[in-house]
């Protein structure tokens, strides 16, 4: 308009179309601005979502389902692959959306102009579409490689970081970095290669798309030359085409990363696909009685036979020690009570209601396992202790003197508000568990599973601990040791002697010192060394 405006030197219509231009520009301005900010945030929102959904079924998880992928694995899903389907899939289906609302706007308009130049335009765009979609599944299948890359590159990283000190003591450093500089050269040239295929796509959707723009200009020309349309439309329709193919360039640009982010949302979709098969009963547990294993059997893979044919009862408020080879199955034993797997054979029963009926979280709530290696999170001791709950300051004393990390507190600076970092490489191994111990007194369970939690504990402080839970009469105490102190022996009401998977022979520790001749020579080797 006012190019044609221009050619009759009609000065009242260009200054209307002026101040058209300057409400036009207001207005560009706000929906730039919006389109901007709202994109954005929809972006965030939407990978602040998925990564909590993610995190959310991964720690849903029972434990044996759990270890279906390494910690590693699940590491570069949750920063990895979410940064790749940020940078790509998502990135580029926002531009497509954005880009193609633009698109649909200027050709109706270019339609309202002039049909056959618009008509076109559309057969033009329909040659471009077929390139990105056949780069799409080269890219697919790139990106495909890429992610299995980068998460090798972090599982190796983790792994050399979390083995510093075995890498340090056998001087492999120059072995472990030359390992790592060909796994992050890997990794790189997969990068290179996607990008090498998405930079051929984007250049060869930038020549189509000039290409189109070249015929619409001939078109528009030849129009003019037949006198069909005004110097103005020409200047128009090139602009409407110009502001046509841009968008429909970027959407083609654009096509390829949305289809080669197909592969990582089939791992986003294997992660959520997960749903609880084996432990999904709804009966509300109860232990006012006893647990009891009936031809209890496991196996891991089908060829190891863990546990064959346990029967026996824990009884509520009776304490419980476990001793024999390792490998005997005693660890197994107790996790199966937790909920470790489902796959085990037989029965395991809490006041005569099978554990598969039960609500497993539920179960846990009863039930308190601290192990050998005791995991602290990088935070306080406090906080390692209370896991951040509400808690009775008589409670944690209680807690923090039975279980003996009263005794060290007074070496450290800030008692408990020290910090533990690197999950606990500050304290010693005794410090660690002492803290695990105080743990799981805290949460008062009736239940309470002590699988070589003393371990790297000195005697005597070890002894006290024992048997200051000992005199709890209120909890069920079930022990695994290695530490074979028949002065703590005997205060078990039961102590079981596993051997070759079997549970053969139970009772007090006199009783079962007299009567069985294998667990006499088993603690006398045990003394001898």
């Amino acid at each position: 308009m006012i190019i044609d405006i221009a050619t009759i030197s009609d000065w009242d219509r260009l200054k209307v179309i002026m101040i058209h231009s300057i409400i036009f520009l207001v207005i560009y301005f706000v929906f730039s601005f919006l389109k901007a900010y709202f994109s954005r945030r929809f972006q965030n929102n939407f990978i602040n979502s998925l990564r909590l959904a993610l995190f959310q079924n991964i720690f849903h998880r029972m434990p044996e389902n759990f270890r279906e992928y390494d910690s590693s694995d699940y590491l570069s899903i949750l920063t990895n692959d979410i940064q790749l389907f940020s940078e790509g899939m998502l990135n580029a289906s926002t531009m497509i959306a954005q880009n193609l609302i633009a698109a649909i706007i200027t050709l109706a308009v270019l339609f309202y102009i002039n049909h056959f130049i618009a008509f076109v335009v559309i057969v033009c765009v329909i040659i471009m579409y077929f390139v990105p979609l056949v780069l799409g599944k080269l890219i697919q299948r790139q990106q495909k490689v890429l992610s299995k890359d980068l998460m090798n590159l972090t599982a190796t990283t983790k792994s050399y970081l979390d083995g510093f000190s075995v890498i340090f003591s056998y001087l492999i450093q120059n072995t472990c970095i030359n390992h790592f500089s060909d796994i992050n050269t890997t990794a790189t040239e997969s990068r290179m290669k996607m990008d090498q295929q998405i930079s051929l796509s984007e250049g060869l959707s930038a020549v189509l798309a000039v290409g189109t723009e070249f015929i619409v200009l001939f078109l528009a020309a030849w129009g003019v030359i037949q006198e069909t349309i005004t110097i103005g439309t020409m200047v128009a329709i090139m602009q409407l085409s110009g502001s046509f193919i841009q968008p429909i360039m970027v959407i083609m640009q654009n096509i390829p990363k949305v289809i080669g982010g197909k592969s990582i949302v089939q791992r986003f979709e294997k992660v959520m696909a997960y749903q609880e098969t084996d432990f999904c009963g709804t009966v509300s547990p109860s232990f006012q009685d006893k647990i009891e294993l009936k031809d209890l059997s496991f196996s891991f893979d089908n060829s190891r036979v863990i546990l064959n044919h346990i029967n026996y009862s824990f009884e509520k408020n009776k304490k419980y020690v476990l001793v024999g080879d390792s490998g005997s199955g005693k660890s197994t034993l107790v996790g199966l009570i937790t909920g470790i797997s489902s796959r085990y054979q037989g029965s395991i029963l809490f006041d005569g209601v099978e554990l598969k009926s039960l609500d497993l979280k539920r179960v846990l709530s009863f039930v308190t396992i601290t192990q050998q290696n005791s995991f602290l999170f990088d935070s306080t001791i406090l906080d390692n202790i209370t896991l951040n709950a509400e808690y009775e300051k008589g409670a944690l004393d209680t807690a923090c003197q039975i279980s003996g990390v009263e005794k060290f507190l007074d070496e450290i600076p800030n008692r408990l508000e020290s910090n533990i970092v690197e999950g606990g490489n500050n304290l010693s191994g005794g410090q660690k568990q002492r803290i695990a111990i105080a743990r799981a007194l805290l949460q008062k369970k009736p239940i309470l599973i002590l699988d070589e939690s003393t371990a790297a504990i000195d005697k005597k402080t070890a002894f006290d601990i024992e048997n200051n839970l000992l005199k709890i009469p209120e909890l069920t105490l079930i022990t695994i040791t290695h530490n074979l102190d028949t002065k703590v022996l005997e205060r078990y009401d039961q102590v079981l002697f596993l051997k070759n998977s079997q549970i053969i022979g139970s009772g007090t520790f006199l009783d079962l010192y007299k009567k069985n001749l294998e667990f006499r020579q088993f603690l006398d080797i045990a003394y001898d060394n």
